[in-house]
Order: C-alpha cells, then sequence, then structure tokens
C-alpha cells in the first residue's frame, strides 16, 4: 500500500509515505556508496551522531552481503510511527541476495516549515 500521506499515529505502525521514498532511497544509496557520513546526500538529513557512521559501517560489512538500492519490495515491508514529536521510521535493506534482507535503517523524520528532517539513527539486525 503506498500513500503519500503522513500521519500522526501513535497507535499503529503505517507504511512509508511516499512522499519519502525518494528521499530515503537516496539515503541508502550513499550507504551503498559507502558515503557513511552522508556526504553525498539531499538536504535535510543527517546522522544522529558521528558515531553511527562507523556502527553502520561494521553493521553492513559484518552482515556478509553487498548492500545494494532499495529495491521496492522493501516498501511493502518498511514502516513508520508517530511518536509525539517525530516519527520513527524503521526501514528494510536490499543486498546482492536479498531484496528484503534483515538489515534496517531507523530514522527519526521530523517536521520542517515545508520539508522533513530525516535523522538516521542507526543501521542494524532485529
Amino acid at each position: 500500500m503506498e500513500t503519500n500521506s503522513v500521519i500522526k499515529n501513535r497507535e499503529a505502525e503505517l507504511p512509508i509515505p511516499s512522499k519519502w521514498r525518494s528521499t530515503i532511497a537516496k539515503i541508502v544509496d550513499a550507504l551503498v556508496a559507502k558515503d557513511y557520513v552522508l556526504r553525498s546526500v539531499v538536504p535535510n538529513s543527517e546522522l544522529r551522531s558521528p558515531d553511527v557512521a562507523s556502527q553502520m559501517r561494521s553493521y553492513i560489512e559484518d552482515y556478509g552481503e553487498k548492500l545494494i538500492s532499495l529495491s521496492e519490495k522493501c516498501w511493502d515491508s518498511s514502516v513508520y510511527i508517530w511518536q509525539g514529536k517525530d516519527w520513527l521510521a524503521l526501514v528494510d535493506l536490499s543486498t546482492d541476495k536479498e531484496e528484503v534482507s534483515d538489515l534496517v535503517m531507523q530514522l527519526s523524520i521530523s517536521e520542517l516549515e515545508a520539508d522533513f528532517k530525516f535523522t538516521v539513527e542507526m543501521v542494524y539486525v532485529p
């Protein structure tokens, strides 16, 4: 299910809105290019802290499969939920062996005046 609406719902996880997907895909493409500090990413995206870059590199390398751009199937299982001041998003990542891998990117997404700010929290295997 694809939707463009961003909903503030604390009760249920919802599919990632289509208006966020391009930015999230660009963040993942930066990780695919091993740009773990997100130098090449679109405006309004950042890491939670500088330590996140080394954590992501470590988890991605230790996973043992090559990270690739997001497959369309990833959107079927990726979700977000309102947390009161921002949204928590969990995005399933793709590898060269799995369209939807066990690797997950966690972001917090907050509202700006006319846009959204994407903060990468971590990449991990739940």
